[in-house]
């Protein structure tokens, strides 16, 4: 297929949505303990391309591979592409490396946790680590890809310089919510591992200092959240006062504040 700048487009569109169908689709993988549906193979399914027997969560492990090698062609031909378009758009090419980057960091981790047996009800430290870290490499890896169409679309060449207030405040919220999502990422480990009868026993089990750690944790998540939410809200009725109605950034913050609300 030949490059067009609105193939190129459409392209960098469907790999954002298909990448965002094949996240939710491992979220499933893990919450439905369907992590070892292939056994402690990778990237065959239990030693073959195709599985000769048939259960549900083989099906949904499998599944979930195959769409993850169709996501990492559709970010390999993106970046392609990228290649083809005008070398003044900088940030479109950069996201485009980035993605592909992250995509086979993505699959590496994902294959770390086959090969490891980190699945299922394993509840080590190791786990808890690894799963941190695939969350993480997740939103990057949701960041570049949507950079990509975005800067494309208005052409943009790089992005403005910020201050030093600025560059820091953009930083550090950015990096909690890293340390957000990875505190998420835990703690729906806990509790797909451990799962509680009803509230008061799972605040109980939380505070219980023989509880197991990945129990323990879980109330740390739901404070960096809405501490985050807070500073996100606050940073961005700061920005809706700097600029006019009509600036771009005005209507960032606004649609900012809209995602955290219905995040929390």
């Amino acid at each position: 297929m030949l490059y067009s700048p609105s193939r190129f487009l459409r392209l960098s569109y469907f790999s954002l949505i298909f990448v965002v169908a094949v996240i939710v689709w491992g979220a499933f993988v893990r919450s439905s303990g369907s992590g070892a549906g292939c056994g402690a193979h990778w990237p065959l399914c239990d030693g073959a391309i195709v599985p000769h027997s048939v259960f549900f969560e083989r099906m949904v492990e499998y599944t979930h591979r195959a769409t993850s090698g169709l996501a990492l062609l559709a970010v390999f031909f993106q970046f392609y592409w990228s290649r083809k378009i005008p070398k003044n758009y900088g940030v479109t090419r950069a996201s485009c490396l980035a993605s592909l980057i992250l995509i086979l960091i993505e699959a590496a981790v994902g294959a770390g946790l086959v090969l490891f047996e980190l699945v299922e009800d394993n509840d080590s430290v190791a786990r808890a680590v690894v799963i941190a870290i695939h969350l993480i490499n997740s939103m990057l890896l949701l960041a570049s890809l949507a950079i990509t169409p975005w800067s494309f679309r208005y052409q943009i060449q790089r992005f403005g310089k910020l201050s030093k207030g600025e560059f820091s405040t953009a930083s550090v919220l950015i990096l909690l919510m890293l340390i957000v999502g990875a505190s998420g990422a835990v703690t729906a480990l806990g509790n797909t591992i451990f799962p509680s009868t009803d509230l008061l026993n799972g605040i109980r089990d939380d505070f219980s200092s023989s509880s197991h750690f990945l129990i323990r944790l879980r109330i740390i998540h739901p404070i960096l959240a809405c501490v985050l939410a807070a500073l996100l809200i606050q940073y961005c009725n700061a920005k809706i006062s700097e600029y006019a109605k009509s600036d771009l950034r005005n209507r960032l913050a606004r649609y900012l504040i809209l995602m955290t609300g219905i995040q929390v």
